[in-house]
């Protein structure tokens, strides 16, 4: 609440100030999951699997999110704003992920990691 507070002060009309408050916490919605995504690489324990993990969480969120957005009455966000972000989005997951340098070597390290056999494992066991 203090940010919009603030935000009051810097224009002249509520309106304004509102309309303002709405776009900047529709883009925060969008730019967070990759944020946090960006947060957690810089841990010292990150390892090539986990850059293909968080990349995946990232698409899950704003698909989730989209989905989301799709059942509302009005949509926040327009369909022709959804496939830009989705097409920014895969244009940089396959620019990481499928670079002729990298061999592949996230999606290898995510196969192989022994992490993710025993959660898919768990999960086949739980399924059935």
């Amino acid at each position: 609440m203090f940010f919009l507070q603030i935000i009051h002060k810097i224009f002249d009309d509520t309106d304004s100030a509102y309309s303002f408050w709405r776009v900047l916490t529709l883009l925060g919605s969008v730019i967070m999951p990759i944020a946090r995504a960006i947060q957690c690489l810089g841990s010292k324990e990150i390892n090539a699997a986990d850059v293909y993990l968080y990349w995946l969480a990232v698409v899950v969120q704003l698909h989730d999110l989209f989905a989301r957005d799709d059942k509302l009455a009005a949509p926040k966000y327009s369909l022709s704003l959804k496939e830009k972000i989705r097409a920014i989005v895969n244009y940089r997951f396959n620019q990481l992920i499928f670079n002729k340098h990298s061999q592949n070597i996230y999606l290898i390290a995510f196969s192989l990691d022994p992490c993710m056999f025993l959660y898919t494992s768990y999960n086949q066991l739980t399924d059935l």
